[in-house]
């Protein structure tokens, strides 16, 4: 059975390298946990097994295994969301496809290619076929998001609608990026014999006069 790999080490032995299944159910079990304090804990899993299913690839292997090739390995995820949970998938695929290079536009022109363009296989054809994925994951067959109460007012609530779809998909892009980054640190850290990452005890961004007087 061949295995799939989302980070190697240096050198071709594949040994201590990171396994990709491992890493996408990390982080959408990590991204989950965060996406919950805003009711959207299921959206947040979906966009973790889904984020990085473009290392499927045979492509971005031989990319792990020394190959000097660029591999877009992200907008396969955003194509699988955006097929699979519409509406909510369209969300989704915005945070899948930005997880490294920020959100696109939905649509238009730009160095980065808009969303539109990336999910349109034949307008934006640089995406590997990646279909093993399938034979390692397992998605849920629908996606909910548990909404807050609507406004009393319905005038503002229709106002502050599209507000707050950014907001929510600014919310999940931050519980993905936070994932991902931590579990790829969390890997490397212990393969290459660290500790712990050092967090928190940093200066305070607010210090009192008296303080900074002395």
């Amino acid at each position: 059975m061949a295995r799939y790999f989302a980070h190697s080490l240096s050198g071709k032995d594949e040994k201590n390298w990171q396994e990709l299944k491992d890493h996408l159910v990390s982080v959408a079990d990590s991204a989950r946990s965060s996406a919950d304090k805003f009711g959207a804990g299921a959206m947040g899993e979906v966009a973790g097994l889904l984020h990085d299913v473009g290392k499927y690839s045979a492509e971005f292997q031989r990319k792990l295994h020394g190959a000097a090739t660029r591999v877009d390995h992200s907008t396969a995820g955003a194509r699988i969301v955006h097929e699979r949970y519409p509406p909510l998938g369209r969300l989704l695929a915005y945070v899948i496809a930005g997880h490294h290079a920020g959100l696109a536009n939905g649509t238009g022109d730009g160095d980065l290619a808009p969303l539109a363009t990336r999910l349109d296989a034949k307008k934006y054809s640089r995406v590997p076929a990646c279909a093993a994925w399938e034979e390692e994951l397992a998605l849920p067959g629908q996606l909910a998001w548990t909404q807050p109460a609507p406004h009393p007012d319905t005038d503002i609530a229709r106002g502050r609608r599209g507000h707050c779809l950014a907001l929510l998909t600014r919310m999940l892009l931050s519980a993905l990026v936070d994932a991902d980054r931590l579990d790829t640190e969390a890997f490397y850290a212990k393969a290459e014999g660290k500790g712990d990452p050092a967090r928190g005890g940093w200066q305070p961004l607010w210090i009192s006069r008296k303080t900074a007087a002395g």
